[in-house]
């Protein structure tokens, strides 16, 4: 003769959850806790990981104007450049804090080894330059760039030395009285 036991159950874990489809409150709690770390990998009261992609989306866009582009920045956060394209179309109001805070890390300053900066940028400094009358022998020994640079910013993409090395001087430039002066002869007066 066998003797069949009955079990008591153990509430509060997953077993219990799935094999015995116990849903009363604790083995519930226990379930969208394991959930939560399984399937998001967080804490379940963690309520802080999203933050606004608006001041991220911001820091991109002035990474952008300086002459970085996205394939720089998503290198140097470290994240895919898919998720650098999405933040600046505005495709999501709010991203994880770790992204975020990769992306915000990467400063204006930060030169990647081999980065290059689009022609066209540099095309532009040089033209407010020589449109007030300056020649590019003269900007390229005061900037310190090779003359035989001349024929490369012409193409697709200009090294991050010579960028920098261009827009030191550009800076420079056009915040002096000189070039303020020059711009005010030509009518205009605004600042290249």
């Amino acid at each position: 003769m066998t003797s069949t036991t009955t079990r008591e159950p153990a509430h509060g874990t997953i077993l219990e959850y799935v094999s015995f489809n116990c849903r009363c409150p604790i083995c519930q709690a226990n379930w969208d806790a394991n959930a939560a770390r399984f399937y998001y990998g967080k804490k379940p009261d963690d309520t802080t990981r999203k933050v606004s992609a608006d001041g991220v989306r911001d820091h991109l866009g002035n990474l952008l104007d300086i002459g970085f582009d996205v394939a720089a920045i998503a290198d140097a956060a470290g994240i895919t450049r898919d998720t650098v394209r999405a933040t600046l179309r505005g495709d999501q109001q709010e991203m994880q804090q770790r992204t975020a805070d990769a992306i915000l890390s990467v400063s204006p300053d930060q030169a990647i080894p081999g980065h290059r900066v689009p022609g066209i940028i540099v095309r532009r400094m040089l033209g407010q330059m020589r449109a007030c009358g300056l020649t590019l022998k003269w900007i390229y020994n005061t900037a310190g760039v090779n003359p035989k640079f001349s024929g490369n910013y012409s193409g697709g993409r200009v090294s991050w030395d010579n960028y920098i090395k261009l827009r030191q001087l550009y800076d420079l430039l056009t915040d002096s009285s000189l070039i303020k002066q020059m711009l005010k002869e030509d009518g205009d007066g605004t600042t290249p």
